[in-house]
């Protein structure tokens, strides 16, 4: 979530929003403009999904993992950078970074 912050924040265009699945804004990182404490630990990844129009998945462990599970059982764009692969997995995969916002970023104003 950093880097992704710390990109957005280098653009100049958009607000960083973080859940975060402790109790304290001191967990947050130092990018985001927002952070939404949530004390549900790995819960707040459904929130995290279901709060987006688009997903981008970046790397990632177990959280990245049901993050992708949650964004294609709820049918929101998707979009991978170096990210979980599975043949039942069907979305755009190993995406650049620039790729992967242009891709996420047609897919909302499609849906708006």
């Amino acid at each position: 979530m950093e880097a992704a912050c710390r990109g957005l924040q280098a653009s100049g265009k958009g607000l960083a929003v973080g859940v975060i699945k402790e109790d304290q804004i001191k967990y947050g990182n130092d990018y985001l403009d927002s952070v939404i404490c949530s004390n549900i630990g790995e819960a707040r990844n459904l929130t995290v999904v279901l709060s987006g129009q688009a997903i981008i998945a970046i790397g990632g462990k177990e959280g990245t993992l049901s993050e992708i599970a949650f964004a294609l059982k709820y049918k929101k764009p998707l979009f991978g950078i170096d990210t979980w692969q599975h043949p039942d997995f069907n979305f755009q995969n190993n995406l650049s970074p620039q790729e992967a916002v242009t891709r996420a970023l047609d897919a909302v104003k499609n849906v708006s």
